[in-house]
C-alpha cells in the first residue's frame, strides 16, 4: 500500500547520531539562520556517511512534533529508513525502493541485526533525497514511493 504524502513544515529539527545530539533550525526564520542550515546539512551528511552497519548503525532526525526519520543499516551501502510520524495513530512508512532485487538483505540498525525485504534496503541516494526533504519540509519526499 502506498502513502499519498501530507507536506507539513517544521520550525526546528534535530539529528541524533551514536550518542552526539544537533539542533537544526528553520532556514526559513532569517538569513542567520539560513548559514546555520548550511551547517546542519553537513552534520547530518557527515553523521549519515559516518553508519557503517557495526559501530554506527542508526540516525535519527526528529522534529519538535515527534516527527522523525529514522534511518539504520549503512553496511554494503543500504539502508532502511523509516518516516514516524507524530499522530494519535502514530503512523509509520518505509522508504522503499521499487527497483530492488532479491527477496532479503541483512542489515544492523540500532545494534540489532535483522532480515529486511530487499526493496526496504534503499541505496545512499534515497537516504539523502529522503533526509533532505525531511529537513526542508518536515514530511516524507513526495517524489519517492513509501509504504
Amino acid at each position: 500500500m502506498e502513502k499519498k504524502v501530507r507536506k507539513s513544515s517544521r520550525k526546528a529539527a534535530s539529528i541524533a547520531a551514536g550518542t552526539k545530539a544537533h539542533r537544526i533550525t528553520s532556514a526559513s526564520r532569517m538569513s542567520k539562520a539560513c548559514a546555520a542550515w548550511t551547517t546542519a546539512k553537513r552534520e547530518v551528511l557527515h553523521a549519515l556517511l559516518a553508519m557503517d552497519g557495526q559501530e554506527r548503525t542508526l540516525a535519527c532526525l526528529g522534529a519538535p512534533d515527534g516527527t522523525a526519520l529514522m534511518i539504520g543499516g549503512g553496511n554494503d551501502g543500504r539502508y532502511l529508513v523509516n518516516f514516524l510520524a507524530a499522530t494519535e495513530t502514530q503512523e509509520s512508512y518505509v522508504l522503499t525502493d521499487p527497483t530492488a532485487v532479491g527477496t532479503t538483505v541483512e542489515l544492523c540498525c540500532g545494534g540489532q541485526t535483522a532480515e529486511y525485504p530487499a526493496h526496504w534496503c534503499v541505496d545512499f541516494r534515497l537516504v539523502l533525497d529522503a533526509a533532505h526533504y525531511f529537513i526542508n519540509d518536515g514530511g516524507m519526499a513526495p517524489e519517492r514511493t513509501w509504504q
